[in-house]
């Protein structure tokens, strides 16, 4: 009988001290989901966060481009209008350049010309040399 008691209270000492590392498991567990909880709400807050920031970002970054495409075509619009006048431009100085290349081309016939008329002029005289013969 007293191997009984014996073993039974053994049994119910292994019950009680299992029961103890049950609860203080339960206890441990509780403590870490909590834990867990709190990192997952601190997580969700700052992911929304980071989410916001991303999506104001997104939005900065779309109005940089709207920007950037209406500054181009204001570029593009620009260049355009600097190349009509430089072509305006171009198109004048090559008038210009014809009307005084013709200049200049009447200008040296005419230089040729009176050339001549002095060459004619001179070697008439430089065959008279009492300049009997009078031009």
């Amino acid at each position: 009988m007293e191997l009984l008691y014996f073993i039974s209270g053994i049994i119910v000492a292994g019950f009680t001290y299992g029961a103890f590392l049950l609860r203080r498991a339960h206890m441990e567990l509780n403590q870490a989901m909590d834990a867990m909880q709190s990192f997952k709400n601190i997580a969700s807050i700052r992911s929304a966060e980071l989410l916001e920031e991303i999506e104001g970002v997104r939005g900065m970054m779309l109005d940089i481009k709207e920007d950037m495409e209406a500054s181009s075509y204001d570029t593009v619009a620009n260049i355009n209008k600097r190349l009509e006048l430089l072509e305006k431009i171009e198109d004048a100085t090559g008038r210009d350049l014809k009307s005084l290349s013709m200049e200049v081309e009447r200008a040296f016939s005419k230089t040729a010309t009176d050339i001549q008329t002095l060459k004619t002029n001179f070697k008439a005289l430089s065959q008279d040399p009492n300049f009997l013969n009078r031009y």
